[in-house]
């Protein structure tokens, strides 16, 4: 069985959208986690009215943050299989059909596609999974959004979860955790070349847009993972980049310029890095470009 957690915060209005994507579902056998960050709407009542399926289960934990939601919701998960869907976004209705036939497979790690939409409804661009191959080449796969991937629980637990001090690109820290498990085990990662997530782009506040957040987040994994991305290079300056470039979208130009910096030197003959190092210098480029 495959058990789906839904971390929320005062997302009332987007919650059955997610809730009937799942009870939508080619495969019916799964289980359904409403793990509540503290909402102060009205989620509970909304929720309250799916609570005559017993596949779907509501927890109310105190406002801890998403990574804690997904934590809560795995820990009273029953299935052998996790995955994770924003209350914001819906998933196909055969998502879960597609990755059951990889686990049916002997597949333990699952990676699909997505489609990001407006708030209209209208697709701005499709992403696919590449083929991430072992941790430590120069192809490392992140993990951007938890509907894309599906996990073995015994390899989520035995890393820890998600590390709730990380505001900003929790998939990825996960990620490289787990990619070194995968890698000790050679276990491969199977990939689903399909959209199977629908990723709904509206107003108002969403962390994937926070550029303060992003550049917090990517600051403590730069820290916490400093040792392991010494020895691998491109990694290091893919991460610094990401830095860089939402130090500049929060008007941090000197700590912008410092990681560009220092990405380019890890990977001189990249173009495009020595274009940006060159374009953060002069603030009428850098309002051009950004």
């Amino acid at each position: 069985m495959i058990s789906i957690t839904i971390p929320t915060y005062n997302r009332a209005k987007f919650l059955p959208r997610a809730i009937n994507s799942i009870l939508n579902q080619s495969n019916q056998n799964w289980e359904l986690i409403i793990s509540d960050d503290g909402s102060t709407d009205d989620t509970e009542a909304v929720v309250g009215k799916f609570l005559s399926d017993p596949r779907i289960k509501y927890l109310k934990n105190s406002n801890a943050g998403a990574t804690a939601a997904r934590n809560s919701g795995v820990k009273v998960s029953t299935g052998d299989f996790i995955t994770f869907l924003d209350s914001d976004d819906e998933a196909k209705p055969n998502w879960l059909e597609a990755f059951q036939k990889e686990i049916e497979n002997e597949a333990e790690v699952v990676c699909c596609g997505y489609e990001y939409l407006d708030h209209k409804g209208n697709l701005i661009r499709e992403n696919y999974p590449i083929d991430m191959g072992p941790l430590y080449n120069n192809r490392i796969g992140r993990f951007t959004n938890g509907g894309v991937f599906l996990i073995k629980k015994e390899y989520f637990q035995k890393i820890g979860g998600y590390d709730e001090n990380v505001k900003s690109g929790q998939h990825s820290e996960m990620a490289i955790r787990l990619f070194q498990i995968l890698d000790q085990n050679k276990i491969e990662i199977k990939n689903i070349h399909k959209p199977l997530i629908k990723v709904h782009v509206h107003q108002g506040p969403k962390i994937r847009s926070d550029h303060k957040a992003i550049f917090l987040g990517n600051s403590y994994t730069l820290n916490k993972h400093e040792s392991l991305f010494s020895k691998h290079k491109l990694i290091y300056a893919n991460y610094l980049s990401v830095g860089a470039h939402s130090a500049v979208k929060i008007e941090k130009y000197e700590e912008a310029k410092k990681l560009f910096y220092k990405a380019w030197k890890l990977d001189p003959f990249n173009i495009k890095r020595f274009g940006r190092l060159i374009i953060v210098q002069f603030p009428f480029m850098r309002k051009k470009f950004w």
